[in-house]
C-alpha cells in the first residue's frame, strides 16, 4: 500500500516521496544505514553485529512490532528506497507511541525526511489511532531537532547524559511530545 509522503510545506527543499512497505531490493538501503556508525549514534542505537544476518533480524523485528509501524520512505521519481520510518513502543490504552526516521546520508537535506516526518504523524493517528507521539532525539542531533519543531513537536524535557555512545561518551537526549 503507498501512502504520500508529501512534504506539508516546512522551509527548505521539498522532494516527492511515499512509504510503502519494505521489499527485498530495500536490503541494501536499510543495510547502509544500520551499518553506519554515525547514523546509529544519532539514532541512540549501537548496533553489535551489521553481518546480513543480523540486518535481516533487524529488518524483521521492526516488521514484527506489536501494534506499532514501519515502512520505507520511497523517492517519488525513483521509486528507490532512501529511508525508513517507525513507530514503536506502542501503549494501546494510553494511545502514545515512539516515532522514529532515518534517511540515508547520501539523501539527506533533499526533503525526505521533513516528508517522512509529516507522514509519520499521520500514520500515527490515522492508522494506529494514537493520540500522542513521542520522540528522544541526542541534544547535538540539530537537524533532527529542527524538523521535529518544524513539525509540530515540543521539546518537554532534557534527559541529562542519558545516551552512552559506543566509545563511551555520554550525551543529553532531548524528550519531544507533539499531541495527535
Amino acid at each position: 500500500m503507498e501512502q504520500p509522503a508529501k512534504d506539508a510545506g516546512t522551509s527548505g527543499p521539498e522532494r516527492a516521496a511515499f512509504l510503502r512497505n519494505y521489499e527485498g531490493a530495500d536490503f541494501g538501503m536499510l543495510a547502509e544505514i544500520r551499518r553506519d556508525p554515525s547514523t546509529n549514534a544519532m539514532l541512540l542505537t549501537i548496533v553489535e553485529r551489521t553481518d546480513d544476518a543480523a540486518v535481516q533480524e533487524w529488518i524483521d523485528r521492526r516488521q514484527a512490532e506489536p501494534a506499532g509501524l514501519f515502512r520505507i520512505v520511497a523517492d517519488g521519481h525513483t521509486g528507490m528506497g532512501v529511508g525508513f520510518i517507525q513507530i514503536s513502543q506502542v501503549h494501546r490504552k494510553n494511545g502514545v507511541g515512539y516515532g522514529g526516521l532515518a534517511v540515508t546520508p547520501r539523501n539527506h537535506g533533499q526533503g525526505f525526511g521533513r516528508a517522512a516526518l509529516n507522514a509519520l504523524v499521520r500514520l500515527g493517528l490515522g492508522e494506529l489511532g494514537l493520540r500522542k507521539l513521542m520522540a528522544e532525539i541526542r541534544s547535538d542531533n540539530v537537524a533532527s531537532i529542527q524538523l521535529h519543531l518544524a513539525a509540530g513537536y515540543r521539546a518537554i524535557g532534557t534527559m541529562s547524559h542519558h545516551f552512552l555512545d559506543a566509545d563511551g561518551s555520554a550525551h543529553d537526549v532531548i524528550l519531544f511530545e507533539k499531541l495527535l
